[in-house]
């Protein structure tokens, strides 16, 4: 069975992307097969984040066209690599919105093909953001402690459950355990990690490192997440 895990920011600047990358890293150091999922249209992009801009192939306009359910087991070696994540991304060289379809065919095709797919969430303004943020195990919400962070928060857990989105968690960005438990007690949602300041994941980029690659919060955050979506794979 696929384990699908959805990443979620709230607002913009929450780290998900490097959530997102972090988790793959940790998935396929831990031994399982890994795709990363971009669903930006444009931007830096996930493929920035873990390294592979520059690297050969297929990206989302080589697949925009796709229906279906695509060939799994030829489209992951096709993919540019990671230190073992595969990763779907956006060409800046061509950007233009991902047809719902094509990502369908995508799911279909991951699913049992590999053991984890990350999905670095769309913002909520997305065209066919709620059929994107369904069928996961796990949905991990990135919120601030700020009050715009918080309020934004609010707006988009209930925009989560009208789309029907299910195994929701908040992914408090705090710097302690006290005000996290509090934002996901004013979300009404389990708590499922703290990401707290890093100094170890601070100019990854600019580095050329993977973020969550080095001992530290956020190398625990991804380890506890994933943790968590295992066990809602096992219940559901």
């Amino acid at each position: 069975m696929t384990i699908s895990i959805g990443v979620q920011g709230a607002s913009g600047g929450v780290g998900a992307s490097s959530l997102v990358a972090a988790l793959g890293l940790r998935a396929a150091q831990s031994g399982r097969s890994v795709v990363c999922v971009d669903h930006r249209s444009a931007g830096g992009g996930l493929d920035v984040v873990l390294g592979v801009e520059q690297a050969a192939g297929l990206r989302w306009p080589d697949l925009h066209r796709a229906r279906g359910s695509l060939d799994g087991a030829e489209l992951v070696p096709a993919l540019p690599m990671a230190r073992g994540v595969g990763v779907v991304a956006c060409d800046r060289r061509h950007p233009h919105e991902i047809p719902p379809a094509a990502v369908d065919a995508l799911r279909r095709g991951l699913d049992g093909c590999v053991d984890v797919v990350v999905h670095d969430l769309p913002p909520t303004v997305a065209p066919g953001w709620p059929a994107v943020v369904r069928g996961h195990d796990l949905v991990a919400l990135l919120v601030g402690g700020g009050a715009t962070q918080l309020a934004a928060g609010a707006a988009v857990t209930l925009l989560l459950l009208e789309a029907s989105a299910s195994g929701i968690g908040v992914v408090a960005r705090t710097d302690g355990q006290d005000e996290a438990a509090c934002v996901a007690d004013l979300l009404h949602l389990p708590l499922l990690g703290v990401l707290r300041s890093d100094r170890s994941a601070e100019g990854c980029l600019a580095r050329g490192v993977v973020p969550g690659s080095a001992r530290g919060p956020l190398r625990d955050l991804a380890d506890e997440v994933l943790l968590a979506a295992v066990l809602e794979e096992r219940a559901a």
